[in-house]
Order: C-alpha cells, then structure tokens, then sequence
C-alpha cells in the first residue's frame, strides 16, 4: 500500500501493487502442463511408443500371446490408427488360429498413422497369395512407389506381371529379385523368373534358370521336370535326360514324368524297335 488510512488521495493516484509473482509462477506451470499433454496427444495420434512396439513384438516371439495381447490393448487404446499395432494385433490373432486377423492387417496397411511401405507390402503379398490379384496390385504399386525395393515386393510384382503375360515387366522385378534372395525363396522366384522365360520360348534361358531352382529340396522335383522339358525343347537332349532322371527318381509314378522321360529317351536314342515274332 502507498497511503496511510485516511489519507486524502486524488484521482488517477497509485495506491496499491498487488505481488503477482506467484500467481505468474502458477499460469506459467499451468501452460507448461498444457503444453506438455498437448505434445503427448500429439505423439499418441502420430503412432505408438518404439517402446510398446519393441516389447509387443518380443512378446509375440516367445510365444507369450497373454501379455503381448494387454500390451497391443494398451498401445491401440493410447493410438487406435497405429499402423504398426494392428498389423500386431492382426498376427497375434492369426497365430491364436482367431478370425478376423485379416481386418487388421487391412486396417494396417491403410493406415496413415506409424504405418510404412513394408506395412502395405507384407499385406499385398497376403492378398497375392489367396489369389486377390486386383487388391494386391494396389498395395504393392504404393510400396514401390514409396521407395521399397526389397526382393519379397519385387517378387510379388514380378509375379503379378507373369499371371498378366506382362513379360518384359516380370523379368525385370523378377531378376532384379532374385539378386536379393536365398534359399526357399529364391528358388520360387526362379521358378517364376523360368516360367517367364519359357514363355517367351527362351528355352535354354528357362532350362538353366529352371535347374538352378532344383537345387532346393523343396524345388528339386518341379525344377528338375521343367528344366527336363525346357531342355528337350531347346533339343539338348542329354541334359534334357539328366533332369528328367532327377524327376523320375523323385516321383517314379507321377504320369507327366513318366511321358517326358519317354519322349526324351525317344529323341536321344530313337523309338524302340518293334518286337517282332517268328
């Protein structure tokens, strides 16, 4: 205060300041404590913590579908468009044999939230495999469009183009896929990558391609009798008759073997001769 009780003071005259230091030091808390929700609810719509996604899927790794299951809640609960979190959920509802694991990955894969290319890849890759060609055409062209350039895509998109006899497209994603990948595979994408050169009647190309894919087990009956076949074609008869072998010793009984092992022995060796009776 400036003046004493009944004082005399005049118009316009100061008589009091009032200590708003306090009451400042409790606003600027205040808009510190609005700030700092603000940024979390930010975060939160912009996609779920690493930290939840990193124990969610080392939850779903060994196998503890419980916990993994209140985790994604938790994170899905704080960022219901999380890309990431559904295509988690999806999984752990595809490994417990639940329905509707599909709808999650769809959710997922359209996400625009803490979702990527490899999101929308994995799912056009499903979609590939029940045979939704349209709809798998759709996430695989984003995914590539986004910059992904990872053989499982490039296979996808190779594939794609073989099943529309598109065969300058598929040999290029196919080829450019095979250098990215091993094992199992690799050799279905050579398979593909044989098929479209036998299309093209590029018969030793396929042969080859063809062989190279019966070096995995899993290949090594189908890979053997078509490069048998693409080798008869190309009129290269003994190698025709080595992968044809192959084929038979893995499946004597199975009749397409069993006509091309007797067309080929007839092209290298000639008809057998009729049997004559005095």
């Amino acid at each position: 205060l400036f003046v004493r009780e009944g004082e005399a003071v005049r118009a316009g005259q100061v008589i009091a300041r009032l200590d708003t230091s306090l009451l400042d030091a409790q606003i600027a808390a205040a808009r510190e404590a609005v700030a700092l929700a603000e940024a979390r609810l930010a975060q939160a719509r912009a996609g779920a913590r690493p930290g939840q996604v990193a124990i969610a899927e080392a939850q779903l790794a060994l196998g503890q579908f419980d916990e993994a299951e209140r985790t994604l809640d938790d994170l899905l609960r704080l960022s219901p468009d999380s890309g990431r979190g559904l295509w988690l959920m999806g999984e752990l509802r595809r490994r417990r044999g639940q329905e509707g694991y599909m709808d999650y990955f769809r959710r997922a894969a359209d996400s625009e939230v803490d979702t990527g290319p490899e999101i929308r890849a994995r799912y056009g890759l499903m979609l590939l495999a029940i045979g939704d060609a349209d709809a798998a055409e759709s996430y695989l062209r984003r995914a590539y469009e986004a910059g992904l350039r990872d053989a499982p895509l490039l296979a996808g998109l190779g594939e794609l183009a073989l099943r529309r006899k598109q065969y300058d497209r598929a040999e290029r994603f196919l080829a450019e896929a095979v250098s990215g990948s091993e094992g199992l595979d690799r050799a279905k994408i050579l398979m593909n990558l044989g098929a479209v050169h036998e299309a093209r009647e590029k018969w030793t190309n396929a042969a080859e391609v063809f062989a190279e894919a019966a070096r995995w087990p899993g290949f090594r009956a189908s890979g053997s009798i078509s490069a048998a076949r693409c080798y008869y074609r190309a009129g290269r008869y003994a190698a025709a008759m080595k992968y044809v072998d192959i084929a038979f010793s893995l499946r004597p009984g199975d009749r397409t073997v069993l006509e091309w092992r007797r067309k080929i022995e007839d092209a290298r060796f000639g008809p057998p001769a009729p049997t004559t009776y005095p």
